[in-house]
């Protein structure tokens, strides 16, 4: 016969001892446990979260009594205590994207390191050929991870809008791939609108993303440049930017942004007609 012991909210709350890691559910405080939240009152804590709920409600309340250490969240924009405490260096904050958390939280708790100690097959599936994707990625990029390839984008959809621009007369179409990957976490490829603090010259601000690396810093003098050269001239090219030449039909170039860019052509395109499949 199953047994449950019910405990309260206080009671539950006292589990939570200083330095500890605490996962809280819930977004925009629907579905967070508040009445276990507002009992809290253990300090030093990691809380990983989807986001920091309201100032002093919910995931707030505990960054508002000055609990929380250090924030790993996906979204955090609807309290302003974030980034007061943020600034001023009262917390640590690192921002996931919503999938990565997931994937994390999952791989955790399921007594796993994660993606990139699994095998490639486990990480492909369906219709696609696991060692063939494996093959093509490594000799595309043989810098990497074979499990990065789970990252990978499929561009064949850029590729189309790139041939109808050619077709209408239009030859000034620079393509770019951003594959840097932050130093945080032992290595983390770079999310969806991770490329923007490159590009607007202020990875300083969220220097908990990419780990305050130097070589963050000199991509981001690189990207800058080469987005406000593309701004006023039309031409992406000039000081600090390797060369980087148009894409055409007969020179399929793609500026590849790393720790060491440079321009590649045609380099992917075996991967490419892998995964589109």
């Amino acid at each position: 016969m199953a047994r449950t012991k019910v405990i309260s909210a206080k009671e539950a709350a006292a589990l939570i001892k200083d330095g500890d890691t605490v996962l809280v559910g819930g977004f925009m405080t629907n579905g967070t446990a508040k009445s276990i939240v507002n009992e809290v009152t253990a300090k030093d804590l990691t809380v990983v979260c989807n986001d920091a709920g309201f100032e002093n409600e919910g995931t707030g309340r505990l960054l508002h009594n000055g609990l929380i250490k250090r924030l790993i969240a996906t979204h955090v924009g609807l309290n302003k205590e974030v980034a007061a405490k943020f600034n001023a260096g009262e917390i640590e904050l690192k921002l996931q994207p919503q999938g990565t958390l997931a994937e994390q939280v999952r791989a955790g708790g399921a007594g796993l390191a994660g993606l990139r100690d699994g095998s490639v097959n486990a990480v492909f599936s369906g219709t696609w050929n696991a060692e063939a994707v494996k093959e093509a990625f490594l000799e595309a990029y043989p810098e990497k991870s074979a499990c990065d390839a789970y990252y990978v984008s499929n561009r064949t959809g850029d590729f189309g809008t790139l041939a109808k621009r050619l077709a209408s007369g239009d030859n000034k179409n620079y393509n770019y791939l951003v594959s840097y990957e932050s130093p945080i976490d032992g290595g983390v490829n770079l999310w969806h609108c991770g490329e923007i603090p490159f590009v607007f010259h202020n990875v300083d601000l969220v220097a908990g993303s990419y780990g305050g690396s130097q070589d963050a810093y000199d991509l981001q003098d690189v990207m800058a440049s080469a987005w406000v050269n593309f701004a006023t001239t039309g031409d992406p090219n000039g000081d600090k930017v390797p060369a980087w030449s148009a894409y055409t039909d007969d020179n399929k170039s793609t500026m590849v942004f790393d720790t060491t860019s440079g321009e590649r052509v045609d380099y992917d395109a075996e991967l490419q007609e892998l995964i589109s499949q």
